[in-house]
C-alpha cells in the first residue's frame, strides 16, 4: 500500500512512511480470541461429560427410593444442573489461571 502510494506522487517527491503498526497488535488480540473460543468449547464438553454422570445416579436413587417425579423435584434438578455447570466452569477456568500464572503456557 505505502509503495503504491509512493508511485503515485513520486513526481511530488513525497515519501510515506508508517509510524505505527496496530495490525501485529489486532492479529494477537484475534488469535487470543481464537484460542480462548476453542478453550472454551474444550470446557463446556468436558462440563457436558460429567452431567450424566450426576443426572444417572440421581435417577437411579430416586427410583431405589420410591420418589415421584413431580414439578419441584425437576425444578430441583434443573437448579442443581445449573450450579453444577457453574461450578464446574470455575474450578476450570481457576485451574487454567493458576496454570497461566506459574508461567507454563
Amino acid at each position: 500500500m505505502v509503495k503504491e502510494m509512493e508511485s503515485r506522487h513520486k513526481s511530488q517527491g513525497i515519501r510515506f512512511t508508517v509510524s505505527a503498526d496496530q495490525s501485529t497488535y489486532t492479529l494477537k488480540s484475534v488469535e487470543a480470541v481464537m484460542t480462548d473460543l476453542v478453550l472454551a468449547v474444550i470446557i463446556v464438553g468436558i462440563v457436558m461429560l460429567v452431567l450424566p454422570c450426576s443426572i444417572i445416579p440421581t435417577f437411579m436413587a430416586m427410583l431405589l427410593l420410591g420418589f415421584s417425579l413431580n414439578l419441584m423435584r425437576l425444578i430441583a434438578m434443573f437448579l442443581v444442573v445449573g450450579i453444577l455447570v457453574d461450578n464446574s466452569i470455575v474450578v476450570l477456568e481457576n485451574i487454567y489461571r493458576q496454570y497461566l500464572q506459574n508461567g507454563k503456557q
